[in-house]
């Protein structure tokens, strides 16, 4: 092949990304972003790399790491092509891409469940935004750090941030061209909300979020941004409401929309419908949920599902809640373990449970998670197995008393 034909090629490459983007075309064409990639690579061996080669190698290395994780997951090399990437748009002063960067970095991190990675991204894209002109720029800001602080248990100000992303009203702004693989910022930011509030111990308000965000995403009709917002907050907040009808409903959904193109969310969709299955077939008999085929792949999976069943929560999830304490489940699982420990054979493990009880309320006092607050004061057996034999038990029941009726 002559060198003008590769030239040609990697333009041509570089040029199709908005199309490849726009109709999800990612997978069936990352063969021909690696090899006009490659040779990018190789060019710059040999000759100064021009401003159009850089930004042509920038557009390159976003579709490259979009299709890595649509199709293979956070376990590859998607994070190394987007901070390259941004290192060419700070190169030629290029702030909307540099946020657009920023956007992914942080949405693929917390995707993850790598919650402080998350935040830093949001709060670098928070300090770059003052130099962009995009109108749109003020309200994702917001939402990025609504969901960030929000991972890392800091509620209340995650509340006030989404609630002022949502202020921005839709018809206000200019009509937006999404392109498959961007999340539309009305719906993130009213998904997370959703998930917030239920957090925070406002089941209803949180159920009220969630059906607006589902209808509205189904009006948009945007895969993504539909598959992310039942994914990650509207199936959730139905099952922990114990709504299995309407998560079977949603999940049905998340795995419509996400079969032909995003294999990351049709693996969520089914690892719901295997959980919702054990969990139905088992209603009525407690601690019988099947658990033989949910297998959670990573840190954020294994996050969620521990608080729909303490089943889940296996060692390395402890540990992580155990390593840091901000992350929004690590009460939870606190009490889960308790749980655990108090319903095992091992008497001399009951104190030990008392202190991860205590310890797990004190946390989602912090936190201002009611809903795992209350969990663990309205847990009686959990409560008199932990406490029943210690000359503490008055006291500590005193405690829990005093959070049942707080949270009345």
């Amino acid at each position: 092949m002559r060198g003008g034909d590769l030239i040609l090629g990697v333009d041509l490459a570089s040029a199709a990304k908005p199309v490849f983007l726009r109709l999800s075309l990612l997978r069936e064409h990352k063969k021909y972003l690696d090899l006009a990639l490659g040779h990018i690579s190789a060019s710059a061996n040999t000759a100064p790399i021009s401003e159009a080669a850089l930004r042509s190698e920038m557009a390159l290395r976003t579709a490259i790491a979009l299709a890595l994780y649509y199709t293979e997951g956070s376990e590859t090399a998607w994070e190394d092509h987007l901070q390259k990437a941004r290192v060419i748009a700070q190169k030629t002063d290029d702030t909307t891409h540099e946020l657009g960067m920023l956007r992914m970095l942080y949405g693929i991190a917390g995707n993850s469940g790598n919650y402080r990675k998350e935040l830093a991204y949001a709060e670098m894209y928070n300090a770059t935004a003052p130099a962009s002109v995009d109108a749109m720029v003020e309200s994702r800001r917001h939402r990025m750090l609504g969901r960030s602080l929000g991972d890392l248990g800091r509620l209340a100000l995650a509340r006030e941030h989404l609630e002022l992303a949502l202020r921005t009203n839709r018809a206000s702004m200019p009509r937006l061209a999404l392109n498959a693989y961007e999340t539309d910022n009305w719906i993130a930011a009213r998904a997370t909300l959703a998930r917030i509030l239920w957090l925070q111990g406002f089941p209803d308000d949180a159920k009220k979020e969630a059906d607006q965000c589902i209808a509205e995403a189904l009006q948009v009709g945007h895969e993504q941004s539909t598959c992310w917002a039942i994914a990650f907050n509207i199936c959730p907040v139905a099952i922990w409401r114990g709504d299995f009808g309407q998560a079977e409903t949603l999940v049905g959904i998340l795995l419509e929309r996400s079969q032909r193109v995003f294999e990351h969310y049709h693996e969520w969709g089914l690892l719901y419908r295997q959980f919702l299955g054990g969990a139905i077939s088992a209603s009525g008999r407690a601690d019988a949920v099947c658990h033989s085929n949910v297998n959670a792949k990573i840190p954020a999976q294994a996050d969620l599902f521990a608080t729909f069943d303490g089943a889940f929560a296996g060692l390395d999830t402890l540990a992580r809640a155990q390593a840091d304490e901000d992350i929004w489940c690590a009460p939870e699982l606190l009490r889960a373990w308790a749980y655990r420990l108090v319903s095992g054979d091992d008497k001399t493990a009951h104190s030990e449970a008392e202190a991860m009880l205590l310890h797990s309320f004190k946390l989602a006092q912090r936190q201002d998670a009611k809903a795992w607050e209350l969990r663990t004061a309205t847990n009686p057996r959990l409560i008199l197995s932990a406490i029943g034999t210690d000359s503490r038990g008055p006291r500590c029941a005193g405690t829990y008393a005093k959070a049942v009726q707080a949270g009345a």
